[in-house]
Formats: C-alpha cells, structure tokens, sequence
C-alpha cells in the first residue's frame, strides 16, 4: 500500500524529504491499497487492490470510475451460473450451457464497468441484473443461439448491451458484399452469410407471439411415438400484420419477401427423447430450425430452438409449422402437465401455456 494527501507540509529537511518520497511512491503506484485514499483529487488514479481493478476518480471529486485492470484480464470457460463481481471488470466469458450469469448492484459495480459474456454452446443464457435494475430496459436477457455474445457496460445505475452478435466471430477474408442493414457472419460451412442481427426484445416492432394455451389446471394433451404438429392455438401479440392467422395449429400470412427471426419452444413430460422441428413449407419444399434431443425422462423438461428463416413468395398459403418428436406415447400429459396451483388474488383468467412461438420481422 502506497498512498498520500499530496500536501506537503512545513518541515524539516529530513521529514521533508521522506515526505516527499512518500508522495513520489504513492503516485507512481497509483494510490495503491486494498481502500479508498482518505484525500481524492478529481481525476486522480487508484489503484483497488481488493477488486484488482484501477480506478479514476471523476472530474467532480465525488466518485470512482472503473478504467481498467491491475491483474492479468479475466478470459474464462463457464458451465454453470455464477455472480460477476468488480473484480470481474473487462472479463470475457465463454459460456456453455443453460444457466444464468448474474451481474451484482449497478452501484457495486459503478460507472465504466464492463464485461463480455459470450454463448458458446446450444444452451440458453440468462444474463439478470442484481434485483430490479434494467439491462436494455428489461429485467433479463437471453443468449440462446451459438456464438451470440453481449459487450454490457454498467453507468453505477444500470446496465447497457453495447455490441452483441448471433454470428461467429470472422476476419475481413470472409467479408462478403451486402446491402444496407444486413449482417454478414460465417456460417457452419464455412460460407458468409446474412444473418439476423441480435437485438434486444423491446426494440423490435414488427412482432408476432403465438402459443398454444389451454384453460387453468389442464393437460398440454397426449404425445405420440413419433412427429406431430403443436397446435398453436392463441394470438397473443401481433404488431407484424393485420393478415396474419392461425389455421390448424400453423402460422398462415406472414408478410411475403420478409426475413423473419424464431423463438420456439414446447414442454414434454416423461416421453424419453423429444426435439422440435421449425418448418417453413410450400407444397413439400420450404426450410427448417431443428433443435438438440431433450431427454425428459420423468421430468417435465422445455425444449427451446432459435433461428433465421429467409424471406418466401407472395403466395400467402406458405405454412410456418412446428413439429414436435417423442419418443414416447404418453397419455393426456405427454405434452405438459399442469401446474394445478391457485391464482393469486384477483386474477381468474390465468392458462396453461405449453408452447410458444415468436416471431421477429428483421428486414
């Protein structure tokens, strides 16, 4: 610990001295020490030896602003949730699986502090700010597709996604033309591709958010051994087109010559193996999103998938269907059982929601 108030007092030659050595040794260790030194100067430096992390003090004097690292950067593989702490400034994390990272007080945190949380895996990533406070204006935000990252910068009251991608990370080599508005990534064939842009949920307009939802305390119904269609029944958002219907359990009448972006999921309880399959058909031809096989055993397990459509005809009798695969057949509740729980009070028109399907029209 190396700290001073940088005032020089009237003293002898030899205090003076070793007074003036001991401000020469605070200075360049940059006010080291595990607490705060007792005299600040606006712009002044410190470095935190508790949190490993070198601090400026603000141009009015009244606080610390994180400016960067005193230790070696934090770069580390992540397979479970954990809390990011100061000590956690410009740290890079690669995460594999399905949990949340967690972001302590904004106030903790303070002004200028930064990570980057990456998903390198199939799983989802939540990143939750500590209680209440907002990232983007929600309370959450999900990672749920392969190489999507969020750069986050915290203010001391809330936190930001700055930069963020659904695409690998490429070199100029694999740039290709494009138009304006497009984002071009590297797909897992080695080819440069548009891709849809990672945005947060608020900031997306033209949105459509269907499901398939029954009464209070009901079944989500019987599973096959096999494919079958998920009978997405309820409209629940639709800001996309006036158009836009559900007719046995398939999307009909999204705008033609869009790119769309997917969030799809389903329940399966007990049913051993089950994925989904995200289609997009004309007649027998179209594309597809498939998902990883979910081992439910006898859990009630969700099946999540995520992806980019590219644009279709104007022939309106296109389809947007989800299959959903079991391995078994299971009776009434293969596909979700239900939660059987009380509304709170004053609310009486609560359902069971065992699939979801949204729907972004990116461009």
């Amino acid at each position: 610990m190396a700290q001073h108030g940088f005032n020089i007092g009237n003293q002898s030659g030899q205090g003076f001295r070793a007074d003036v050595n001991a401000a020469l040794q605070a200075l360049v260790s940059q006010s080291s020490g595990a607490s705060a030194p007792s005299t600040t100067y606006a712009n002044m430096l410190w470095d935190d030896t508790a949190n490993g992390v070198i601090k400026r003090r603000n141009q009015g004097n009244t606080a610390w602003i994180v400016v960067g690292r005193s230790g070696s950067p934090v770069f580390s593989s992540v397979t479970s949730g954990r809390t990011l702490h100061v000590s956690d400034y410009g740290g890079v994390f690669l995460c594999n699986g399905t949990f949340t990272m967690a972001l302590d007080s904004a106030a903790t945190l303070g002004d200028g502090w930064t990570c980057t949380i990456k998903n390198v895996g199939y799983g989802t990533i939540t990143i939750n700010p500590y209680s209440y406070q907002a990232i983007d204006g929600l309370f959450s935000i999900d990672l749920n597709a392969p190489y999507q990252h969020a750069v986050i910068v915290c203010d001391g009251s809330a936190f930001y996604v700055v930069s963020g991608l659904v695409s690998a990370s490429i070199g100029l080599s694999n740039l290709k033309n494009g138009t304006a508005n497009q984002l071009i990534g590297y797909n897992g064939s080695g080819v440069p591709t548009e891709v849809a842009p990672f945005v947060s949920e608020m900031s997306r307009t033209k949105f459509l958010h269907v499901t398939h939802s029954v009464s209070k305390n009901t079944a989500g119904g019987s599973s096959v051994a096999g494919w079958q269609v998920r009978q997405l029944n309820t409209i629940v958002t639709n800001t996309m087109d006036a158009g836009i219907s559900l007719s046995g359990g398939e999307i009909v009448g999204l705008p033609a010559n869009k790119n769309f972006y997917f969030e799809f999921s389903a329940v399966a309880y007990n049913v051993g193996h089950s994925s989904l399959f995200l289609s997009s058909r004309q007649a027998e031809s179209g594309e597809w999103l498939t998902t990883e096989n979910v081992k439910t055993n006898t859990s009630q397990e969700i099946i999540r998938g995520s992806g980019y459509l590219p644009s279709h005809s104007a022939d309106m009798s296109r389809k947007f269907t989800l299959y959903q695969h079991t391995q078994s057949a299971i009776a009434t509740n293969g596909l979700g059982l239900p939660s059987n729980k009380t509304e709170p009070a004053g609310l009486s028109d609560l359902v069971e929601t065992y699939a979801s399907m949204k729907v972004w029209q990116v461009s």
